[in-house]
């Protein structure tokens, strides 16, 4: 503070001693130090800018030059979507590549396929996601869709063939191919159709992708899964194909339970077991709803519990007959 106030009254006396003397405070500078005219220093600064300007060698043209060579090496000129763009290649098989990630393969883009596909790439759970399907006018359609939406999504890389080349080194094969459930009909009624598909599909998968998980979704789901795995042989490790059971079920339970009870659905859990369709089991034990058990220990199900379920089962078939397929 003391400071402030030595300066200041130093700056007011150099002020008044140059008033005195009829002189402006910058006749206290040095004759070289003074300007020569009343605009000199910005004469002089804008006469350098101008010099620089017109010197090619001059650090602000080097810079310049070297500022525009660096925005076009890092950019390029619009593409349309075509099959003629170069793309870089990935490669999924060395584990070191810097551009090795993780790739999901989809077998079977109908409305199923499409769903998943659509919540994995929503999830960013991979670098790649692979479709494939046999009808090909389709496939490209669903691959270019999903492509012109990345500006939404994180960096994901779609591919799309009819050719199971295309899910070569999968990290994770989710195979819904088969015939659809119609209206009114019986899901074991696919068995036969749906299980000359998996024996086709299975031997594919594991020659372009020998280390991946498969999951089946195709329906009867449980019946094709044993399938698969029987088709697969003893050689594949236990645990690496698996069907996706009643997890439908127990969402279904759940989502019913929390519409009866006015809660969010995700304060409840439970479990439904067994096969999935019309022979799945609801275990009402495993209910809980905020973490309280629906019943009490040896406490049977009632009509009601039994009726739940039952809608729980037959809700699949109201929604083919709603819109013709379910998929979420």
């Amino acid at each position: 503070m003391m400071s402030m106030r030595l300066m200041n009254m130093q700056g007011r006396a150099f002020f008044k001693a140059s008033a005195k003397r009829n002189l402006s405070p910058l006749t206290s500078l040095s004759v070289a130090d003074r300007p020569t005219s009343r605009r000199p220093a910005q004469v002089r600064f804008q006469s350098s800018t101008i010099d620089q300007v017109n010197d090619d060698t001059s650090p602000f043209n080097l810079m310049r030059e070297h500022m525009q060579s660096m925005k076009l090496n890092q950019s390029m000129e619009p593409v349309p979507y075509t099959d003629s763009i170069p793309v870089t290649p990935v490669n999924d098989d060395d584990v070191r590549s810097p551009l090795h990630h993780k790739k999901v393969t989809v077998v079977g883009c109908g409305q199923v396929g499409m769903a998943i596909g659509y919540a994995i790439l929503n999830q960013t759970i991979c670098g790649t996601i692979a479709l494939i399907d046999m009808n090909e006018e389709k496939l490209i359609g669903e691959a270019k869709d999903l492509q012109q939406g990345s500006g939404f999504h994180e960096n994901v890389r779609i591919v799309a063939s009819t050719n199971m080349e295309v899910s070569a080194h999968s990290d994770l094969v989710i195979v819904t191919a088969g015939v659809a459930q119609k209206p009114g009909e019986s899901r074991l009624s696919l068995v036969e159709r749906n299980a000359k598909i998996m024996q086709h599909l299975i031997p594919s998968i594991l020659a372009h992708s020998p280390n991946a998980t498969i999951c089946i979704v195709s329906n009867p789901c449980d019946i094709m899964t044993a399938v698969a795995a029987k088709v697969a042989g003893p050689t594949l490790p236990a645990g690496r194909l698996f069907g996706s059971g009643t997890c439908l079920d127990s969402s279904r339970l759940q989502s019913l339970l929390a519409k009866t009870l006015d809660i969010d659905a995700q304060s409840v859990t439970g479990y439904v077991v067994g096969e999935h369709g019309d022979t799945s089991v609801a275990l009402w034990s495993s209910v809980r709803v905020g973490g309280v058990p629906m019943l009490q220990p040896g406490q049977a199900p009632s009509d009601l519990h039994r009726a739940m379920h039952r809608e729980v089962v037959d809700s699949a078939g109201d929604v083919i007959r709603r819109k013709g397929y379910t998929n979420w």
